[in-house]
């Protein structure tokens, strides 16, 4: 079967998924916004006419124009952006299916407007069962095969490219700290964690240009095409600068959390968060994660993904 994967950026979820069904016999095409994005329209046409099924994690109204009302700052990073619906427009696969890419909002924040079009797809996979959907997908639609960012692959838990260190930061506002600080400062800003710190950036345009900078300095980062589950089970101490999709990752894996809330390095306060005051930190207070005591070594969580059942959605296209 003919599979086209589309997603963008960090939000791409699905190359571990590509890599198991071209295992098994099913051509797989590979989609990920920002890899030769101008020619993404003209390489999608060839499959228009063509058998074949769709499978995304991006949002669904997503694209250029849309992006001047979501987010501003984004804009020029996605001239060629087009978004999922328009996919299903110009290819009309055989089957679409969408995979959520964020834990803690697996269908979009409200003003994206993409609640009411998911019922377009085949097939939604929800983490678990008590996953809340959008009330005008059907029913039969919906399938709780588990949480794509834990397949269950032999080498889940072993990355040799994730740093073991004792913490790891995940920077989710990149776009503020994009704007607000060079590489070069960011470096200087984390060199003396070195020892006990690794960080990840999303996989986003520029973000290469910051691991370039640490990598200058011979500091340790986490590459940003490693999927963050990945990087979160090989850490004890998660520290994140939003309460998003990392939280909840974190969460799910049993790791203990940390909240980075520092005005030079992201706007949020969490001020209103009262639940986590006594997880937050600024950046001169750092050393204290390094003499902090963990109660969570890497612990072997049975995958909560599926595979045998989605690859009945596949062989029954």
């Amino acid at each position: 079967m003919n599979i086209v994967t589309f997603g963008i950026g960090s939000e791409y979820v699905l190359k571990d998924l590509s890599n198991v069904l071209r295992s098994e016999g099913h051509n797989v095409y590979e989609y990920e916004y920002f890899s030769d994005s101008s020619k993404l329209i003209k390489d999608l046409l060839r499959f228009r006419n063509k058998k074949v099924v769709f499978i995304t994690s991006a949002h669904l109204t997503l694209n250029h124009s849309t992006l001047f009302y979501l987010d501003p700052t984004y804009v020029s990073d996605a001239e060629y952006l087009i978004s999922p619906l328009q996919i299903i427009k110009m290819i009309d696969p055989l089957l679409s299916i969408y995979i959520p890419h964020d834990l803690c909002e697996p269908f979009g924040k409200k003003n994206t407007g993409e609640e009411i079009f998911f019922n377009i797809f085949d097939y939604i996979i929800t983490p678990d069962l008590k996953t809340k959907v959008p009330s005008n997908i059907k029913k039969n639609k919906i399938k709780p095969f588990g949480w794509i960012k834990h397949l269950d692959t032999e080498n889940f838990y072993i990355n040799d490219n994730v740093p073991n260190k004792k913490v790891i930061y995940f920077v989710s506002n990149f776009s503020y700290l994009r704007q607000n600080i060079s590489p070069v400062k960011f470096s200087k800003l984390f060199s003396k964690y070195s020892d006990f710190l690794t960080i990840k950036f999303p996989s986003w345009k520029d973000c290469d240009l910051y691991e370039e900078a640490l990598k200058k300095i011979n500091f340790n980062f986490t590459s940003s095409s490693i999927l963050s589950s990945k990087a979160i089970n090989m850490n004890d101490i998660i520290l994140t600068d939003s309460i998003g999709s990392i939280y909840s990752e974190a969460t799910y894996f049993k790791k203990q959390i940390y909240f980075l809330c520092d005005k030079l390095l992201s706007p949020i306060s969490f001020n209103e968060f009262k639940c986590i005051s006594n997880n937050i930190v600024s950046l001169d207070q750092l050393e204290i994660l390094k003499d902090l005591k963990t109660t969570n070594k890497t612990k072997l969580i049975k995958s909560s993904f599926d595979l045998e059942k989605f690859n009945q959605l596949i062989n029954n296209a």
